[in-house]
Parts: structure tokens; C-alpha cells; sequence
């Protein structure tokens, strides 16, 4: 990347979304969406989501769990069977600050990992979908490595949410 006539080199892991099927524009529940690369033997990805009815959920202090998602470790690939993802801290707009995901894979290992949110967008990419797009350092398997958080909510929700935030405030 040249930004400003300074050439920034780029070296590392990413991962993206190719579910490239139709999106449903109603019933959209709450969710996460974290992940991380330290190798390439190395990583995770978890889909989580909660199943509160939208008129009782809180938002902030739940447990959601996870559906779906990959853990690799020792270069072995193993799909996620169960497990929880858990917003630990939030910021006064309700972005989160730290997450933990536990899970066990297929094979039988369980994944520990704890994230600290680097930086956070507000991101509002779809009409029906608020969320906080995070950059995130996890630490996992004795090893530091980065990612992202994706803390998904319909908006409507999320609009009671920050008011009730900004009440409180």
C-alpha cells in the first residue's frame, strides 16, 4: 500500500467470507463472528449466535453460543461442535472491548481464546445489520495472534440498545 508516499508492505493472514448465497432480510438474529491466524497450522474461526427473543434480549451480558466454525491446530483442521462466545467488556456505546470463545471441535480439543479489541468500526453495510467490526489480538494455544470480531445485531435492536446506553449516561 502507498499511503501519502509512504509504501507500507503488507505481509499477513486474513480471512473472508465466501458464503456469496442470499441474505434473508428478516429474522436476522444477534450474533459473533471471531477469528484469528497465527500460522499456517494455527487458527479459528467461530459463528455464534444468540437465540433470546429480541424483545427480551439484552444485548450486553450474554453468553451466546456457537453454531459453527473451524479450529486448526497443529495442522490439523477440526470443526466446531459446541461451544460459547461471551463479550467480556464494552465500551460506554456498547462496542466490545474483550471477547472469550471456548469451544471443542469434533475431534475432541477445546479452544480457549481470549480477544482484546484493538480498534472498532461502526459499520452499517447492510440496511437491516448494525455492527462493531473490530480488529482483534487473540491469545490462544500459548500464542498471540490477530484477527477480527464481528458483534452483529439487528437494528432495531441495536437502536434500543443505545437508547437505553445513552439513558443511563
Amino acid at each position: 500500500i502507498t499511503l501519502h508516499g509512504e509504501e507500507i508492505q503488507i505481509d499477513c493472514y486474513s480471512l473472508r467470507d465466501h458464503s456469496w448465497g442470499p441474505r434473508k432480510l428478516v429474522n436476522n438474529t444477534r450474533g459473533h463472528f471471531p477469528w484469528a491466524i497465527a500460522s499456517e497450522r494455527s487458527g479459528f474461526a467461530a459463528w455464534a449466535r444468540s437465540t433470546l427473543d429480541p424483545a427480551d434480549d439484552p444485548v450486553h451480558d450474554t453468553v451466546e453460543s456457537v453454531v459453527g466454525g473451524w479450529y486448526l491446530r497443529d495442522g490439523v483442521y477440526g470443526n466446531l461442535a459446541e461451544g460459547s462466545c461471551r463479550v467480556d467488556g464494552r465500551g460506554p456505546d456498547g462496542r466490545p472491548l474483550s471477547v472469550t470463545v471456548d469451544a471443542v471441535d469434533h475431534l475432541g480439543r477445546r479452544l480457549h481464546a481470549r480477544g482484546r479489541m484493538r480498534n472498532n468500526l461502526h459499520w452499517r453495510g447492510y440496511p437491516w445489520l448494525s455492527m462493531w467490526w473490530a480488529q482483534a489480538e487473540w491469545s490462544f494455544d500459548g500464542q498471540l495472534a490477530h484477527g477480527e470480531q464481528q458483534d452483529f445485531v439487528p437494528v432495531q435492536l441495536r437502536r434500543k440498545v443505545a437508547r437505553s446506553l445513552a439513558a443511563v449516561r
